[in-house]
């Protein structure tokens, strides 16, 4: 794993009316509305990586999607 620091000048920055419905907290509520539409749509299951998240980058406990089928080629 690669981590990446974000330098743009924006990155602290409040998010815009526009922007929020994108990203904020309200968007996963009305993408969830729409996901079982898709026929190959299912839940992801999330492992616990505790001892990454505090060692690497010093948060508390964290996760990441395991997704299996998903394209990796451009990761």
């Amino acid at each position: 794993m690669k981590l990446v620091e974000n330098r743009s000048s924006k990155r602290n920055a409040p998010l815009s009316k526009e922007e929020a419905t994108i990203v904020g907290t309200g968007a996963a509520a009305i993408v969830r509305e729409f996901l079982p539409a898709f026929p190959i749509y299912a839940a992801t299951p999330l492992e616990s990586l505790p001892g990454l998240a505090a060692e690497v980058m010093g948060i508390g406990p964290s996760g990441v999607a395991d997704r299996p089928n998903i394209d990796k080629s451009n990761f």
